[in-house]
């Protein structure tokens, strides 16, 4: 699913849905305590949605070994499920990991166990000294509603042009807010679960929000868990 353009983690709280009981479907709110990817969302991340990290981090990690300094810890920042992390560990660096999902931070724990986890978001976790920070799926625009985005941004490369050793390596991604309208709705389902989006841009406020609704069949089998976030 990666970021999204200065949107909040939440910008709506869940509903809930009176006939969802009839059709089988248990209705419950993700826990504030961490704003994003509550547990079933993680799972879908995990499972449908890694094509971005595994195709662009081996070309990061070209990237790094080609830096003009010799390149031994990368920070991984919103890592997800682990797969830019493992594939970073497993290229050789002493990676550090950053999500501020429990559930994603769990996964990647098991995706690469050589790699240290911290969990905190983008902007609240301090970066320590390092020659490579990556931040790949857009970690870097997820902001609650009454954030001042440009300056959270403004603040973590900031502070990591401070964490990176001279001719280290910044790798990230954006979303833009030029070409067209990014309003829409869709769905994706696979065997067990099924997610409902719909994003809404306001350009103006160079925001982007996106709903998501999920559907994830219980471990009991006995119908399907429903969450929005």
């Amino acid at each position: 699913m990666g970021g999204r353009a200065g949107a909040p983690w939440k910008d709506e709280a869940p509903g809930s849905d009176p006939g969802a009981a009839r059709r089988g479907v248990s209705s419950a709110p993700v826990s504030p305590d961490h704003g994003c990817y509550g547990e079933d969302l993680a799972h879908v991340q995990a499972a449908a949605f890694g094509g971005l990290a595994a195709g662009a981090t081996p070309a990061v990690v070209e990237r790094l070994r080609a830096a003009p300094v010799r390149v031994r810890r990368v920070l991984d920042v919103g890592c997800g499920a682990g797969v830019s992390t493992r594939i970073l560990v497993e290229a050789g660096f002493d990676t550090v990991a950053i999500e501020p999902s429990p559930s994603l931070l769990a996964m990647a724990r098991q995706a690469a166990p050589g790699a240290r986890f911290v969990q905190g978001s983008a902007y609240g976790v301090p970066l320590e000294p390092c020659e490579g920070v990556l931040a790949l799926g857009e970690p870097l625009t997820y902001h609650a509603p009454e954030a001042d985005a440009e300056a959270r941004l403004r603040g973590f490369l900031a502070a990591a042009a401070r964490a990176l050793a001279p001719g280290g390596l910044l790798a990230f991604d954006l979303i833009v807010t030029d070409g067209p309208g990014l309003d829409g709705r869709g769905w994706v389902s696979a065997e067990g679960w099924a997610i409902l989006y719909e994003t809404r841009e306001d350009r103006p406020r160079r925001r982007l929000t996106r709903t998501i609704e999920t559907f994830r069949r219980a471990e009991a089998g006995a119908g399907y868990r429903r969450a929005r976030e």
